[in-house]
C-alpha cells in the first residue's frame, strides 16, 4: 500500500499509453484491435482505466449490448504529469517549488485492462433535455486561469562553499527568472466576462526568495499590487532567505478589469549587504464568470452549490464548438446531454451538494489515444515482491555509465 500500486491486479493485462495535457479523451475500438487486445471477445463493461493510482470513471459508447462493436469507444479525462506527487520528494512536503510543473517529467502514463466485472468505475449519462422550463438558470459560474513560470531550474540555497543540500529542499524547483530589489514583474491574469453580482475572486501566488544574506534576518521584502479599475494593495511582507511563500487575496469582481487584470510584484531593498533576489512559481485567479465562454473551442469551469432546486439550469453562449456538444460534470461522474438552439447551449445537471467541475467541449476536439502498448512482453506487470530478488538497494544510472554502475554493484 505505501508504495503507490496497490490498484494493480498481477493478474491482469495492462496497456500504457502517453497523456501530456489536460482535456477529454477519446480510444476508438481500432486503437484497441491494434494493441492485441482481444476486444472482440471482450465485454465492454469489464474494461477499465487507471491514471494517477486511481479507476476513472471512464464513458463507453454503445456499452448496454454487452459488445464493443467497430463504432464503439472509450471517452474519459486525463491530466498530463504536474507537481501532483513531487511534495513527496522534498525534506517537507510544503517547501515544494512549483505544484504546476514537475521536476521530472511533463508527461503521466495511463493504463487501460480488464477484469470479471460488471460494475467498474463509468459515468452516468444524464439524458433529461426537455424538462428545461421547470428549473431557474444559474446567473455565474467559477472560471479559472493559471500562468505557470518555468523559466530556470533553481537547485535550492546555496551555502558558503557554492554547493547546495543533496535533498529536495525550500526554494527548489521551476521557477520564473528572478528579479533583484529595486525592479518589478507585472503579469497579467485573464479575467474576461466577470459577473459582478458574484463572490470575491480568489487570487493564489507562490514567491521564492532566491539569495540569503549571511547574519541578516529578514533580508527580503516584497511589495504586491492589484491592478485593475483601482490599483489594490494585495501584501507587502518581508521574509527570510531561501524559503516558499503560497498567498492567498481575495478582491471583488468589481477590481477586475474587461479583459485582464495585472498584478504587480515589487521587491524592495531590505539594506541586506548584498543583492536580493525573488522569483515566482504561478500566480491564478478564480472568479465569478458569466455564461458567455468567450468564444472557446473547450470551456472548463466550477458550478457553485445550489440546494434550492434538482437540477441547475445552464444557459452558454458563445462557444466555438466542433462537432456535437459533448458536457461533463467530472465531480460526479455525469456525461450530460445538452440541448442546442442556433448557439445557445441549454443542460441541466444533477444538484448533489458539492460544487460541480465541469467541462464543455465539441465532440471533435476530444483528443484521441493514437497507440496502446504493452506494459511488459506479457502484458502483466511484475510482483516483484513474489520473485524473491531482494535486495538492500537499487542503482539507478544513465546508460553512457551503466559499465561504471555493474562495477560498483559488484564491489
Amino acid at each position: 500500500h505505501t508504495f503507490g500500486n496497490v490498484w494493480i491486479n498481477y493478474s491482469q493485462n495492462y496497456y500504457k499509453f502517453p497523456i501530456l495535457s489536460k482535456g477529454m479523451y477519446k480510444i476508438s475500438y481500432s486503437i484497441l484491435q491494434n494493441a492485441g487486445i482481444p476486444i472482440s471477445s471482450l465485454n465492454p463493461n469489464q474494461l477499465q482505466i487507471f491514471g494517477k493510482g486511481k479507476e476513472l470513471p471512464i464513458y463507453i459508447e454503445g456499452d448496454a449490448d454487452g459488445v464493443f462493436n467497430t463504432n464503439d469507444f472509450i471517452e474519459f479525462y486525463a491530466e498530463g504529469n504536474d507537481g501532483w506527487f513531487d511534495s513527496l520528494a522534498y525534506d517537507l512536503p510544503q517547501h515544494i517549488g512549483n505544484p504546476y510543473y514537475s521536476l521530472f517529467n511533463d508527461t503521466a502514463y495511463y493504463f487501460l485492462t480488464w477484469n470479471n466485472s460488471n460494475f467498474n468505475e463509468r459515468m452516468v449519462v444524464e439524458n433529461d433535455t426537455i424538462n428545461f422550463n421547470l428549473y431557474n438558470s444559474e446567473p455565474f459560474c467559477f472560471a479559472k486561469n493559471i500562468s505557470v513560470y518555468k523559466d530556470i531550474y533553481y537547485a535550492g540555497e546555496t551555502n558558503a562553499i557554492a554547493t547546495t543540500d543533496p535533498e529536495y529542499t525550500q526554494a527548489e524547483g521551476w521557477f520564473s527568472v528572478k528579479w533583484q530589489a529595486g525592479y518589478t514583474r507585472t503579469e497579467n491574469l485573464l479575467t474576461k466576462n466577470a459577473y459582478n453580482g458574484g463572490p470575491d475572486a480568489t487570487i493564489r501566488t507562490k514567491i521564492i526568495g532566491a539569495s540569503n544574506a549571511a547574519n541578516f534576518q529578514n533580508d527580503n521584502r516584497i511589495k504586491i499590487e492589484l491592478i485593475g479599475s483601482n490599483t489594490i494593495q494585495l501584501s507587502d511582507f518581508i521574509f527570510d532567505g531561501y524559503t516558499v511563500h503560497d498567498l492567498t487575496f481575495n478582491t471583488p469582481n468589481s477590481n477586475l478589469n474587461t479583459l485582464s487584470t495585472q498584478i504587480k510584484y515589487s521587491t524592495i531593498a531590505t539594506g541586506a549587504p548584498h543583492l536580493q533576489y525573488t522569483g515566482l512559481a504561478y500566480n491564478s485567479i478564480e472568479y465569478a464568470h458569466t455564461f458567455d465562454f468567450e468564444g472557446n473551442y473547450f470551456f472548463r469551469f466550477k458550478l457553485p452549490v445550489n440546494l434550492t432546486q434538482l437540477k441547475s439550469k445552464l444557459i452558454i453562449s458563445n462557444l466555438n464548438l466542433s462537432g456535437s456538444p459533448r458536457f461533463y460534470d467530472l465531480t460526479h461522474k455525469r456525461r450530460i446531454l445538452v440541448g442546442q438552439n442556433n448557439g445557445v447551449y441549454t443542460v441541466l445537471t444533477p444538484n448533489l451538494g458539492n460544487i460541480k467541475d465541469c467541462i464543455i467541449i465539441g465532440a471533435n476536439d476530444i483528443l484521441s489515444v493514437n497507440q496502446l502498448l504493452p506494459v511488459t512482453p506479457t502484458a502483466k506487470f511484475t510482483d516483484y515482491g513474489t520473485t524473491g530478488n531482494f535486495s538492500n538497494f537499487i542503482i539507478i544510472s544513465n546508460k553512457k555509465l551503466w559499465s561504471e554502475a555493474q562495477s560498483y554493484a559488484s564491489y
